[in-house]
């Protein structure tokens, strides 16, 4: 079975290895100057991931990721990045009014981010 996946800049052939490796550089790099209006919401998709994925079970990916959004919306009321890392973190926490909210919210801010309303879209079908 062929594997979809970009190679890696090491060429490592396994893609989950290579992953979890650069989200740990990511990381790092994003844990140096979290209080930045991209680093915050940045760092939430990281942990979220962690959780869907199962790259990292440190204790409560979910929760870290909700606080990392909310210090993003702190940061930058206005982004619709911001307001998109808090909704993914609820929709995957199941709070789907609180959800609902965040979504329309980041919508609201900016509706020309098409793969942020394709993505909050298709979670948005599934809460129905």
């Amino acid at each position: 079975m062929r594997r979809c996946c970009a190679p890696s800049v090491t060429g490592s052939a396994s893609p989950r290895k290579s992953t979890r490796r650069s989200a740990r550089f990511s990381k790092r790099r994003l844990l140096a100057r979290p209080a930045t209006a991209t680093a915050s919401p940045q760092l939430s998709l990281i942990y979220w991931h962690e959780y869907v994925f199962g790259y990292n079970l440190k204790p409560d990916p979910l929760g870290r990721a909700r606080a990392a959004a909310q210090r993003a919306v702190e940061s930058a009321p206005s982004s619709h990045f911001a307001h998109y890392a808090v909704a993914t973190a609820l929709f995957f926490q199941k709070d789907i009014p609180a959800f609902r909210t965040a979504a329309d919210r980041a919508l609201a801010l900016n509706r020309m981010d098409a793969s942020i309303a394709a993505f909050l879209g298709m979670m948005i079908a599934y809460c129905r």
